[in-house]
């Protein structure tokens, strides 16, 4: 039997990221061709129960245009600035790791990921959990926009 954790925590790469995330209708889709990347992603998502952890966690396994896998752990971690911060473990895996947990994902779904880059950005947001406006000030950022295919193509796109 093969111990998925085990895999993922003794030899992953391991990266601490900030993440927002907003969800918005795309108005004008040809913005979109400013970007210095663009990748095609088919993701599968699950949880799993972690040894020592009190709740069930994230996982999710990404196909991208290379026909390449990466099978991820996110660990959400508490801040003093009311962000989401995570913890990723990635590891490279099998087309056929990803064949036998199709079966067991909670959902999955076609996107494809925009890469930008950008400097000096200072990031002004509301969080329910502060009374005061905060603000961030990031030198340098990489930013990703994730579009969804719409089901219809009478629909909008949303990122």
């Amino acid at each position: 039997m093969i111990n998925i954790w085990n895999i993922a925590s003794e030899s992953a790469d391991i990266a601490k990221e900030i993440e927002l995330v907003m969800y918005a209708k795309i108005g004008n889709i040809d913005g979109l061709q400013q970007a210095v990347e663009k990748i095609h992603q088919r993701e599968i998502i699950g949880n799993m129960i972690v040894p020592g952890l009190d709740k069930p966690q994230r996982w999710r396994i990404r196909e991208t245009n290379d026909h390449s896998y990466e099978f991820t752990i996110k660990k959400r971690v508490e801040n003093d600035q009311g962000l989401n911060e995570f913890i990723e473990d990635n590891v490279v895996v099998t087309k056929d790791l990803w064949n036998t947990l199709r079966s067991c994902a909670n959902k999955g779904h076609d996107k494809y990921r925009y890469v930008f880059n950008a400097e000096n950005v200072v990031l002004k947001y509301y969080h329910k959990d502060f009374e005061d406006k905060r603000q961030a000030i990031i030198p340098k950022l990489k930013y990703e926009v994730d579009v969804y295919p719409p089901p219809r193509p009478s629909e909008p796109f949303w990122c």
